[in-house]
């Protein structure tokens, strides 16, 4: 299928740094191989995702253990690999039988103990979620799934708020600059797509599609900063003070849940600069997105295109 033929866009279209990928994915031109981190957070997920339909106080017992959650993602993502037509490379086969569950255990095992605390006070809407969202002023379908969202309707526990909350699970090497979440266009179009979008719902009569018509406030969950410091350090901790952590010490929870803070006010800035995004790709152009490293640096970093405008939280 041709780009311009595309009747339906998801969040890897907008969002994937190289735009010469998104064209290739989109006219089929594209390796089916499964590299070892591609596996590593679809097994993280679906790990996560085996969690959150147990009871939160079910996490870490024989009802939802730890072994039990990792062979759920394990077997989740040979599952999804398959179906997809992908194949495991050599490397990602054996990453899955060996190193992959070893590095989930310790990540889900932080998991449960910090963030189950905080869980316990929301209200689970869903896991894996499908969203969708129609920009009928610029003729535009998106689509995409989310990790998690909730209700946290009295405590604001998760740092964002009181309300709905979204979040999304990330194991990657570095974590997200400010600079780079402010202009993040999957969780912007997340954001948009609870508004005035819809997300299909558990209900006592099945899956509908139902609109929640309100902003959501937004989480990138960073997995990795589950992990301890692997050595002395001194950095703020989630009270903003500066202190010295230890070497097996947890991170601050704000190095782990950084939230997103978009403005309502920017909302149709928003719309208007995704369904230009999509104008560009129909039309043969295939611009380069924020970089979660150099927008930092950039010296128009000040001046870019940003949705948000209050600080954001979870920097150092």
């Amino acid at each position: 299928m041709r780009p311009e033929e595309t009747s339906e866009w998801h969040t890897t279209d907008l969002t994937d740094h190289c735009p010469a990928r998104v064209r290739l994915r989109l006219i089929g031109k594209i390796s089916n191989r499964a590299p070892t981190a591609m596996v590593r957070g679809m097994a993280a997920g679906a790990a996560l995702e085996f969690l959150h339909d147990h009871k939160v106080d079910e996490w870490g017992t024989e009802r939802a253990s730890i072994e039990d959650a990792i062979n759920y993602g394990l077997c989740a993502t040979r599952e999804s690999v398959e179906s997809d037509n992908r194949i495991l490379t050599d490397a990602a086969e054996k990453a899955l039988d060996s190193s992959i569950p070893k590095e989930m255990a310790p990540v889900l095992e932080a998991y449960v103990r910090r963030l189950g605390p905080i869980f316990e006070k929301t209200e689970l809407i869903g896991t894996e979620v499908p969203i969708r969202l129609h920009d009928e002023g610029h003729g535009v379908q998106y689509a995409s799934h989310l990790d998690l969202i909730v209700y946290d309707r009295k405590h604001g526990a998760l740092g964002c708020g009181k309300g709905i909350v979204i979040l999304d699970w990330k194991w990657r090497k570095d974590s997200p600059s400010k600079a780079y979440l402010a202009r993040n266009q999957q969780f912007l179009l997340y954001w948009l797509a609870c508004r005035y979008g819809k997300l299909l719902l558990k209900s006592p009569f099945g899956e509908v599609w139902q609109q929640l018509d309100e902003f959501p406030c937004m989480a990138w969950v960073h997995l990795p900063s589950l992990k301890p410091y692997t050595r002395k350090t001194v950095v703020k901790n989630d009270a903003g003070e500066e202190i010295e952590f230890k070497k097996g010490d947890d991170r601050p929870l704000r190095q782990i849940v950084r939230v997103v803070r978009f403005e309502e006010t920017q909302a149709e800035n928003a719309l208007k600069s995704l369904s230009k995004k999509i104008e560009m790709y129909r039309k043969g152009f295939w611009p380069c997105n924020p970089d979660p490293v150099g927008c930092g640096i950039c010296e128009a970093e000040d001046f870019c295109t940003r949705f948000d405008t209050v600080s954001l939280e979870g920097d150092e």
